[in-house]
């Protein structure tokens, strides 16, 4: 009796430390681990590890935290020797295994915490522990969401959420709240897979069970974590200001609960939209207190976040040093995040727990099948044991099958995505050679004209101080127009760009497009005209229409020569759609050359007939806003004979 007093009064310890230190973040937890080297080695001393490697864990000292959390796995596994069908050892086992997978979650590597998630999911398994798999599951689900395998996320969440609403009405669930709880928290993490997904809908309906059971269980953390989700989808709709009060609210309810990931998250959001309001500076200051906390607590896809808004914040108010630095740091934590070998491993990861499964589940049929075999086999002859037979081996070719028909689909998806990441790579290494080249030519020729200027100050004549000023505002407008191609070409790669097609007149468009560049074709004397017939109905975007268009007559007046013509016309391509072309009678492009026009990983850029200067990244966008607009792009040029551009655009009916 005197050894099960002590015990209790040992882990009502334990969980006092514990909760002073949720409340206190000035609470060690080195009482703790003094308290943990007066217990024997049971399941006291294993949970004790289990807090303190919360603790760990909660601080950001992620290596103790898995130091602990393995201390209290190896005690469970040696009294399991003892006792090996003891439901509570291996319940810890689980349970040990799913907290070192999340230690790993939060360090961003999500191979090794897909590894321990699977693990933790078997364990639970076998002793069909419901609760544990529910929150497993979850578990798993999200961490395919943060690597972008957004199907899978699906199918676990939804595992999950069936299970919960199972658990609601289940004697394992000690009151109605906690299971309420799981199924709030379960419509939640579908509703952030949808939100990803960019089906907004979807993703408010969900948020909107979940935000009603958090209001009801009064889960201060649920609203939080809700309200922020909300204000994301207003912030992608456009709805800046409700999404700003969305987000506040959010923030106050994390730093009242001292929910330092969710205020992180808070404040960079809310900074990010600043930035969109144009209060740039008060972006800045939101984006740099999140910085600091998300450094503090090494949060690497939170990290990536912020640096990204830095750069597009600083990228706004014309800082091209500062933006630059943090583009490569968001690119540097994206690359040590996302790379082919942790695809794979979890691909195989995948494939050999569900392979496993499987057999278990196979296993299972087999010993059912045999216990009843064995019921009637004093009133059977023996031709049931021929039957039998041909059901075990009809069984272990079924398994068979199933194992190469697995290994064939991971070979598969492991060969796509090394085909994807291989073009991603290329791609990358043709963005930042354009950034270190396009830079370098207009800052250097900068350098030059003013260097001469400081040295012979009094020696100009009014003509060359001119001319120097038209070659500076010429190179910071090249610097200019890099940069806004560069952050355009960025928001369509992380799909911040979303083609919102709409019925217009495309002739309105092509004359504000020559209204626009009539003064720069005036310089060089070009005619710019537009033949198009008025009512053009086209369905498409219509920014990305003004944009394509106005980037290939730029670039026509670019290559054309002095004196020479443009004409913007339109024909009918078929009975869907309408071909739009653009025609110079300027200095050509070379046969080789007209295959690298629409690809960034084998662009190029020439200097125009005035020594214009490009960035090789306006036909890489042309390219991929008509695709989106389900439309196709191409050219036919002669050198010497000028250059014609064609796309197709889908017709619609004026009402």
């Amino acid at each position: 009796m005197n050894t099960v007093l002590k015990k209790i009064i040992c882990f009502a310890a334990i969980q006092l430390c514990c909760n002073l230190f949720i409340f206190s973040q000035n609470i060690k937890p080195d009482s703790l681990i003094r308290l943990s080297g007066k217990q024997r080695q049971d399941t006291v001393q294993c949970r004790l590890y289990c807090k303190i490697g919360v603790l760990y864990q909660g601080n950001g000292k992620y290596n103790e935290a898995i130091t602990y959390f393995n201390q209290s796995l190896n005690i469970y596994k040696k009294l399991l020797i003892v006792k090996h069908e003891n439901i509570t050892y291996k319940k810890g086992i689980s349970e040990c295994l799913h907290n070192i997978g999340m230690v790993y979650d939060s360090q961003s590597n999500y191979t090794k915490a897909i590894e321990y998630y699977l693990a933790a999911l078997r364990a639970a398994e076998e002793i069909n522990s419901k609760i544990q798999i529910q929150e497993y599951l979850k578990s798993i689900a999200f961490t395919y969401n943060k690597i972008g395998n957004l199907k899978v996320s699906i199918e676990y969440f939804t595992k999950s959420l069936k299970i919960a609403e199972e658990l609601g009405d289940s004697p394992e669930i000690a009151t109605a709240t906690s299971g309420k709880s799981r199924i709030a928290w379960c419509y939640n993490s579908l509703g952030v897979v949808h939100r990803d997904r960019n089906n907004y809908d979807m993703a408010i309906k969900f948020f909107g069970k979940a935000l009603l059971l958090f209001q009801e269980l009064n889960d201060t953390k649920g609203i939080a974590y809700c309200t922020g989700n909300l204000g994301m989808i207003n912030k992608y709709r456009g709805n800046y200001y409700k999404a700003k009060e969305y987000y506040e609210k959010s923030l106050k309810i994390s730093e009242e609960l001292g929910d330092r990931n969710a205020i992180s998250i808070s404040l960079n959001e809310i900074g990010s939209i600043y930035n969109l309001i144009g209060e740039s500076y008060k972006s800045i200051e939101y984006s740099a207190r999140s910085l600091k906390i998300a450094k503090e607590n090494k949060y690497l896809q939170l990290l990536q976040a912020v640096y990204f808004n830095l750069y597009e914040t600083y990228n706004k108010i014309h800082k091209p040093d500062s933006a630059l630095k943090y583009f490569k740091l968001s690119a540097q934590i994206k690359d040590s995040i996302s790379n082919s070998e942790m695809q794979k491993q979890i691909t195989e990861m995948q494939t050999i727990y569900e392979t496993e499964k499987r057999g278990r589940e196979i296993v299972y049929l087999q010993k059912e099948n045999i216990a009843k075999e064995l019921d009637n086999t004093k009133q059977k002859n023996i031709r049931n044991v021929f039957i039998f037979c041909a059901l075990l081996l009809l069984i272990a070719s079924a398994a068979l099958f199933v194992l190469f028909y697995l290994k064939y689909k991971a070979n598969r998806k492991l060969s796509e995505s090394e085909s994807s990441l291989r073009e991603l790579n290329a791609t990358k290494d043709k963005f930042f050679s354009i950034i270190s080249h396009d830079l370098r030519g207009p800052l250097a020729s900068i350098r030059t004209t003013l260097g001469m200027y400081a040295e012979n100050t009094d020696s100009f004549s009014k003509e060359e101080m001119q001319a120097f000023t038209k070659s500076i505002l010429q190179s910071t407008d090249n610097i200019g127009n890099l940069f806004e191609n560069l952050l355009t070409w960025s928001r369509t790669e992380t799909n911040r760009i979303v083609c919102k097609p709409e019925e217009f007149d495309l002739s309105e468009i092509a004359v504000l497009t020559v209204k626009f560049l009539e003064t720069k074709a005036s310089q060089k004397q070009i005619k710019l005209s537009c033949q198009m017939a008025k009512n053009t109905w086209i369905y498409a975007d219509k920014n990305m229409v003004s944009f394509v268009l106005r980037n290939l007559v730029d670039n026509a007046v670019k290559f054309t020569n002095v004196g020479g013509n443009i004409i913007i016309n339109t024909t009918v391509h078929d009975e869907n759609f309408i071909e739009v072309s653009v025609a110079d009678n300027g200095i050509g492009i070379p046969e080789e050359n007209r295959d690298k026009l629409f690809h960034l990983n084998s662009s190029f850029s020439t200097m125009g007939t005035g020594n214009e200067k490009g960035t090789g990244l306006g036909l890489v966008l042309c390219r991929e806003f008509i695709s989106r607009n389900k439309g196709e792009i191409w050219v036919n040029s002669q050198p010497g004979n000028g250059t014609t551009f064609f796309f197709t655009l889908e017709k619609a009916e004026p009402d």
